[in-house]
């Protein structure tokens, strides 16, 4: 035992050597990171389920070997998240698919990292909703996209969802996403859109309906209760900021459903199917949306980025939008990030937008762009990202047997507050690129989305942005 220690740490060492000989994209580099941080658990030899309880205790079998492979659980939510699976077995016998999911979900929680997580899809999936969608604005939480039949609540604000306050359900619902408590807000919408999970959460609270107090913008509250949408009718969950643009695929089907916005499209909600937007506002200014952090079919990221400032020798002002980006792969733009203070003015300004929504790779995107532009130039406008700098991430999924919900499992460290050095916890391309800390990426200039603004087609924290 007293040898495993400096084992496990030669091993890594040699590990972290063969990485730094046959890196840049050789396939070798791709299997030393597959086998250190990827691997689910073997699906064990399982017999045909008699019942629902059967059914549901193989899937908690299975959940529990989450642990084997996780590694954001410390030893107080690894004894938790056990107690946690262990009551879900005491009812498997009357667990239906959505109890099952919001269980494993809570379960899951506990970790506090919100890349440990059950998939968001599966709330929509296998829970009733409403035929109304919400967004949060500076204003509160308001009714962005609604079922056709119901299109007159579109932009009205919501006093309450059941008689309880949106900020009170964000409290509550919180547990089952863990995390800052920025990823707790946006992802109670998965809640509060669901009359089945509000009933799991308050018991009182009906299941089959959302009854809802509405503010139509002069002061009038209206009640109006709205009869839940199967899961099998409903639309699926889209990501972050897509119900804003009505240029977003929502997958909808037969029904018709409708936005607030028509034909007023600010810039920052244009083009949401690619993962890189650029325009150039003004004569010395250049708006990029990187949408998701990744290479596709246009090219590898960086090469976009760089054909997008290219008009231009130097900038005064490059706005960088990460607002709805939920992550990606931050070494297809790391070079790009690396150049951006070339194409700025002696004088210029990197201007970085984020939201609640920011998160993962969209995160460390930010942290890049103050590392190489350093922080006196760089300005961050708008809200605190959906998780901290320091956390949790890469892995893969596993999927339960039955129910096939998937759980993605986190496996390597990242630290970009001081910089990731640790080999034996820290994902190693972190040690590789120079183990970057940037201590905060806190808003310079606080400030969110006003509601009146976006009905008439203006964007409140990008106007703010362009005059950083």
């Amino acid at each position: 035992m007293a040898l495993r220690k400096p084992l496990l740490a030669a091993l890594a060492v040699l590990a972290a050597v063969a990485l730094f000989l046959v890196w840049k994209g050789d396939k070798v580099v791709d299997r030393i990171l597959d086998l250190r941080y990827g691997g689910v658990p073997a699906l064990p030899s399982l017999a045909k389920p008699r019942d629902l309880q059967e059914a549901n205790l193989q899937d908690l079998d299975y959940v529990a070997r989450l642990l084997d492979y996780d590694r954001s659980f410390n030893d107080e939510s690894r004894v938790e998240f056990t107690r946690r699976l262990a009551r879900l077995r005491e009812n498997a016998a009357t667990l239906s698919r959505g109890a099952l999911l919001m269980g494993i979900s809570k379960a899951v929680a506990i970790a506090d990292n919100p890349h440990t997580s059950v998939e968001r899809g599966f709330w929509r999936a296998y829970l009733n909703s409403a035929p109304v969608r919400f967004e949060w604005f500076a204003e509160g939480l308001h009714v962005v996209r609604a079922r056709e039949d119901v299109a007159e609540l579109l932009g009205r604000r919501v006093v309450a969802i059941d008689g309880m306050s949106p900020e009170l359900i964000v409290r509550d619902a919180s547990k089952y996403f863990g995390g800052p408590q920025e990823h707790g807000r946006v992802s109670s919408l998965l809640v509060m859109e669901s009359p089945e999970a509000l009933h799991t959460l308050y018991p009182a609270a009906p299941g089959d309906r959302l009854v809802l107090s509405l503010d139509d913008g002069s002061g009038n509250v209206v009640r109006v209760q709205l009869p839940a949408v199967n899961a099998r009718e409903a639309p699926p969950v889209v990501r972050p900021g897509r119900l804003l643009s009505p240029q977003s695929e929502f997958a909808e089907g037969r029904q018709v459903w409708k936005g607030v916005l028509d034909q007023a499209i600010p810039v920052s909600l244009r083009d949401p199917s690619r993962n890189l937007f650029a325009e150039r506002l003004g004569e010395d200014t250049m708006y990029l949306h990187l949408w998701s952090i990744r290479s596709d079919s246009r090219g590898r990221m960086d090469d976009q980025i760089r054909a997008a400032l290219a008009p231009r020798a130097q900038w005064r002002r490059i706005v960088i939008d990460l607002r709805f980006d939920t992550g990606g792969d931050y070494p297809d733009l790391l070079q790009a990030m690396k150049e951006l203070p070339s194409h700025l003015a002696a004088d210029g300004k990197a201007v970085v937008i984020m939201d609640n929504t920011t998160f993962s790779a969209a995160i460390i995107t930010a942290a890049l762009v103050k590392h190489f532009v350093g922080a006196q130039r760089t300005v961050i406008v708008g809200e605190r990202p959906r998780d901290r700098l320091v956390f949790w991430a890469e892995g893969n999924q596993m999927t339960l047997p039955n129910s096939r919900i998937d759980v993605n499992i986190s496996t390597g460290m990242h630290d970009w507050a001081r910089g990731c050095r640790d080999l034996l916890r820290c994902h190693w391309p972190n040690i590789w690129y120079g183990s970057i800390g940037v201590g905060t990426v806190e808003p310079d200039v606080k400030v969110s989305w006003s509601f009146a603004d976006y009905r008439r087609g203006v964007d409140t924290v990008l106007e703010r942005a362009k005059l950083q």
